[in-house]
């Protein structure tokens, strides 16, 4: 008789743990599933966002082939002001944006500007780089060289304030760098700002710098001295 109840115990037990063991397996695969739904949607969000960027990448391209068509003359006082989408340079995969050939006036100088994010090598500290550069231009033979003027180039500070982040350009430092000669190529060699501003100025919450997600560079050219 007590075999008979140690017996009875045994299968009672084994059936708990048999319910208890189904009871995990099955919460293992409803997890699993939460798991592969949650991985899908996932994998679906990133090829939205990739296609995001490929559009932007291609927008971009556009806009950049529709500037080098045709150049911009800056305005009476003196200034061009490239706006610039901020999220076109946070991508590591994107060309740089290029300002298109800008021309102080139809028989002026001409020159461009190119915006993009680096990474700094020594700080690892991603910073905006902007770069200037002289392009060959049709009435150069009649122009001063080398460029002999200041420039001043501007990230704009949107809420009013005026406390604009800028850089100037200064031919006088060295007069005789191919940067500012007549341009024997379609362009020179670009003058550099490679950490013109860090990027975090630029992506944290109600930047000053930022509106309706994007940034504004102004470049003005001193004419009054020569």
């Amino acid at each position: 008789m007590q075999e008979i109840l140690l017996l009875n115990t045994d299968r009672t037990d084994l059936s708990s743990k048999q319910q208890l063991t189904e009871a995990k397996l099955t919460e293992l695969r409803d997890n699993f599933k939460k798991f592969n739904e949650l991985l899908t949607n996932i994998f679906k969000i990133i090829e939205i966002i990739q296609q995001i960027f490929n559009e932007m990448y291609q927008l971009n391209k556009n806009i950049q082939e529709k500037r080098s068509s045709s150049a911009h003359t800056i305005t009476m006082n003196n200034t061009y002001v490239l706006k610039v989408a901020l999220l076109v340079i946070l991508n590591d995969d994107s060309i740089p944006v290029n300002s298109g050939p800008i021309q102080t006036s139809k028989f002026g100088y001409r020159f461009a500007m190119i915006v993009t994010s680096k990474i700094h090598e020594h700080s690892k500290t991603p910073s905006m780089h902007v770069s200037w550069v002289i392009c060959r231009g049709e009435f150069d033979p009649i122009l001063t060289w080398p460029f002999p003027y200041p420039i001043k180039i501007s990230l704009m500070d949107l809420s009013g304030e005026q406390k604009h982040i800028s850089h100037s350009i200064i031919p006088d430092g060295d007069p005789q760098s191919s940067i500012f000669q007549s341009p024997k190529n379609p362009t020179n060699i670009p003058y550099e700002i490679p950490q013109f501003c860090t990027m975090d100025k630029l992506v944290q919450n109600n930047s000053k710098f930022v509106q309706d997600g994007n940034i504004f560079i102004e470049l003005q050219v001193d004419f009054n001295e020569d």
